[in-house]
């Protein structure tokens, strides 16, 4: 309900707005009840494993060397990452160090 409420306002908001010179038409449009039950195609394991690294810091998608999967690279990317990801990022072993010492010290 409150998602409703907020559509309709942001619509009559944008509705009296004018962009560059041209007006705009906004309206609120009900969902329909396959929207509460989409589930999207998730990509198999298997894909993932091959295409996919992520990390706390980073999230990378990168293409695979078939190219009946891919297509070719537009890029010259191997030349700089022959692995295709960029590497994770290391710590810094002496903030590490100091943090272990500091929080040791306060006991």
């Amino acid at each position: 309900m409150n998602f409703q409420k907020a559509g309709k306002v942001l619509a009559e908001v944008w509705d009296n707005m004018v962009i560059d010179g041209h007006d705009i038409i906004a309206e609120y449009v009900e969902p329909d009840d396959s929207s509460e039950s989409f589930i999207p195609d998730l990509p198999s394991p298997q894909w993932y494993s091959e295409h996919v690294r992520e990390s706390q810091y980073l999230l990378q998608v990168v293409k695979c060397d078939d190219r009946a999967c891919c297509g070719h690279m537009r890029s010259s990317l191997r030349s700089i990452l022959s692995e295709r990801f960029v590497i994770p990022p290391l710590p810094d072993f002496a903030v590490v160090k100091w943090s272990i010492y500091s929080e040791a010290s306060r006991v």
